[in-house]
């Protein structure tokens, strides 16, 4: 999602607004993931919502602050000394320093909305059959945009699809839990 939504939102489409997409993904999940969290806190284990920081929503956001950034710096000229990293090549590590202060605005947003979004699924489950019908009907509605993965990738991996204890191990989300009884 970060290399695609990157490169369609750059004004020529060019593939280093990709390389940018890519930089930012990796920059905001490796500053974000649970084991830098956990250390920043000062406690052993981190909030569940950081072990699900790489998934299509951070993508998506990544890209677009790719897309910025490339569209803005991607024709800058910086003084001779550094002119080798002028223009197209100064855009990743733009991006790379953009993503670290979205990444400390993310430190505070992401357990929120995390939060938010599990709350939803848990109602919508308690709902039975009218809950899978509203996920279809979701589901469906957002296939022509490609956001349908968001919505399937809670599911599928996350507390949202359901839990449970197989073999003394809690396992969560629907595939985990199928891939755990195979």
């Amino acid at each position: 999602f970060a290399v695609g939504v990157a490169i369609g939102l750059s004004k020529d489409q060019h593939g280093a607004a990709g390389l940018a997409g890519l930089v930012a993904f990796l920059t905001v999940t490796t500053v974000l993931n649970s084991g830098v969290v956990a250390t920043m806190m000062g406690a052993e284990e981190a909030p569940l919502a950081f072990s699900k920081i790489d998934n299509a929503f951070i993508g998506i956001i990544s890209g677009i602050t790719a897309s910025i950034c490339y569209n803005r710096f991607s024709s800058a000229q910086l003084p001779t000394a550094l002119a080798f990293f002028s223009g197209k090549r100064c855009v990743p590590i733009v991006t790379s320093f953009v993503m670290v202060a979205e990444s400390a605005i993310l430190y505070f947003v992401w357990p929120m909305l995390f939060n938010a979004l599990v709350w939803v699924g848990e109602h919508i489950m308690g709902l039975g059959p009218v809950g899978a019908g509203l996920y279809a009907f979701a589901n469906r509605l957002l296939i022509p945009t490609g956001l349908h993965h968001i919505l399937n990738q809670l599911i599928r991996f996350t507390p949202i699809g359901g839990s449970a204890m197989i073999d003394g191990q809690q396992v969560s989300g629907a595939l985990n839990i199928f891939n755990t009884l195979l």
